[in-house]
């Protein structure tokens, strides 16, 4: 049962969630799966015949990453920000590679609930239909048709103001027509719009294997990529500042982190000690 105080929470995140990212109640209430009513009501503190799972529905879609976690900022934190706001600014094509583990997801995440921002995350099981409807979904808009009329409606809505700008997680796990349907969409609102493929390195790998085997569209898709950005494994100095956040002050304890090439593997290991060591903390910490 969601009790008083927790539901004037959900309404506070919900006002900062709106006024962040500029979203009207009914993209809102596209994005959550239910009436613009139920947004309109929660925004005004009118709680009446509103189910404790629809509010937690609402709560997952307003609340911040960095309310969901205690999030250390870290050189790659800051550098996908300034990516994303640099391909935001000048409307580039950028791609975003860094292994699992390194704070891709979280940080682009954080990064869309700025206004004119749009995050989907490619699965490998999505037919072309399926990304373009939970795109429409992530932009808030209702809208069913054909793939060619889906597309075309995203170009729309991501050309309908300058600047704007979407993010496609796991991008290495688009198939190659996948990345036809992309460039489609690239050269409809290449003026307009910017975006940001994140993906782990075998992404941009197999973008040139593609291109070297002539592959129809590849050569022009790979040009249209105006920037590459590389994420970098954590400095000592990161890996000491995750482990400080844990409550692990033992220099030999730090000194053995030290081994861990990423903050996925870090933070594993840290919980290993933890359970070795001592209870395990209620509050999880992420690390971007």
């Amino acid at each position: 049962m969601t009790n008083l105080v927790e539901k004037h929470d959900i309404q506070k995140k919900l006002v900062v969630y709106q006024q962040e990212t500029g979203l009207s109640y009914g993209h809102i209430a596209q994005q959550v799966g239910c009436s613009t009513a139920i947004i309109s009501n929660v925004a005004n503190g009118k709680f009446d015949n509103i189910s404790p799972a629809m509010l937690q529905k609402v709560n997952q879609v307003v609340t911040s990453q960095k309310e969901s976690f205690h999030v250390l900022t870290t050189n790659n934190f800051n550098d996908i920000f300034k990516t994303c706001q640099q391909a935001k600014s000048h409307q580039f094509m950028i791609g975003l590679i860094g292994d699992t583990g390194l704070g891709k997801t979280l940080a682009l995440k954080e990064f869309s609930r700025r206004k004119q921002v749009y995050y989907i995350e490619y699965c490998p099981t999505m037919t072309p239909k399926n990304f373009f409807e939970e795109l429409l979904k992530a932009m808030g808009v209702a809208f069913i048709g054909s793939k060619h009329e889906m597309l075309n409606r995203i170009a729309e809505e991501l050309n309908a103001v300058r600047n704007t700008l979407l993010i496609i997680d796991e991008v290495g796990q688009m198939s190659q027509a996948m990345f036809q349907y992309l460039h489609t969409l690239r050269n409809k609102t290449m003026f307009n719009a910017g975006m940001v493929l994140s993906g782990m390195p075998y992404f941009e790998e197999y973008l040139k294997k593609l291109v070297r085997q002539q592959k129809q569209g590849a050569s022009e898709f790979f040009r249209r990529i105006n920037l590459w950005q590389y994420l970098k494994v954590p400095t000592k100095k990161e890996k000491r500042n995750m482990c400080m956040a844990y409550g692990i002050h033992d220099e030999s304890v730090i000194g053995e982190m030290n081994k861990y090439r990423d903050f996925g593997s870090l933070y594993n290991g840290i919980l290993f000690h933890q359970l070795l060591n001592a209870p395990l903390k209620e509050k999880e910490i992420a690390t971007l």
